[in-house]
């Protein structure tokens, strides 16, 4: 499945897929090593509150953890052969996630400047635990997020 984000007031979709540029796959792997991944959320523990875009499954919505942390969750890709999800986890404070729902800000200034971190996490076909990272959102490009005016809600 690899849905095409449609821009409001009529401009062209945008596919939101790309592959990572081997310096972010490189910069992920030291991270991994230094054990820098400590305070990553539980997604076990995620309670959906409010789905806002669905084809086939949920692909943008709103989930909080136990510590009431609200996360902004985006579906950025799926490997080809099916193996694997990649989805974009963003913690946003109560405030921020009523700024989103009023459309003062789009999802691209919402990823591309998060309050505090950014999460991807690989969910893998057939594997328990998904890997989860702290992800730079300097290293987002244009086409890896739903365009400048695509607003949270209707």
């Amino acid at each position: 499945m690899k849905p095409k984000w449609t821009h409001e007031k009529g401009k062209e979709s945008r596919d939101i897929y790309h592959h990572l540029l081997e310096r972010e796959q490189d910069k992920l792997e030291k991270e991994e090593m230094s054990g820098v991944h400590s305070n990553l959320p539980n997604l076990a523990e995620l309670e959906i509150l409010k789905t806002y875009v669905y084809y086939d499954q949920p692909l943008i919505y709103s989930c909080k953890d136990k510590a009431e942390q609200i996360y902004l969750v985006l579906f950025w890709a799926e490997e080809e052969a099916f193996t694997s999800q990649t989805w974009l986890y963003l913690p946003v404070s109560e405030t921020r996630m009523k700024v989103l729902e009023a459309n003062e800000i789009d999802l691209y200034c919402a990823y591309s400047q998060p309050e505090t971190k950014l999460y991807r996490v690989i969910v893998f076909n057939g594997k328990d635990e998904p890997d989860i990272h702290v992800f730079d959102p300097a290293t987002l490009t244009d086409n890896d997020l739903p365009g400048r005016e695509f607003f949270l809600c209707d």
